[in-house]
């Protein structure tokens, strides 16, 4: 079945952090430990995994990850602040901002 146009079923959304944020999201990351030890380890990561999916055809857009926001979505969801509950808010963000307006 034919998408409508601008409407993408494979668009994906990746995570983004702002270096100043670095601090903060170590300190409110259940998986801190596992994250790159440097942002720019990470960034090198982060624009790799969005190039591949691009390369793959796939709609990858950047969702900006800012701490108190993302702490709030996972308390009022009761999820720990990790790698699983980042990639589901990414996801809800890009269907958010994908989803037809009325």
């Amino acid at each position: 079945m034919p998408t409508k146009p601008g409407h993408d079923l494979r668009a994906v959304g990746v995570v983004w952090y702002r270096k100043a944020d670095g601090p903060r999201l170590r300190a409110l990351l259940a998986d801190a430990d596992e994250l790159p030890d440097t942002y720019a380890e990470w960034l090198a990561s982060a624009e790799g995994l969005l190039a591949q999916l691009r390369r793959d055809g796939i709609a990858a857009e950047r969702v900006p990850l800012d701490p108190d926001v993302f702490s709030a979505w996972c308390v009022a969801r009761g999820l720990a602040p990790d790698a699983q509950a980042r990639s589901r808010y990414a996801s809800e963000v890009v269907a958010a901002e994908r989803r037809p307006r009325r």
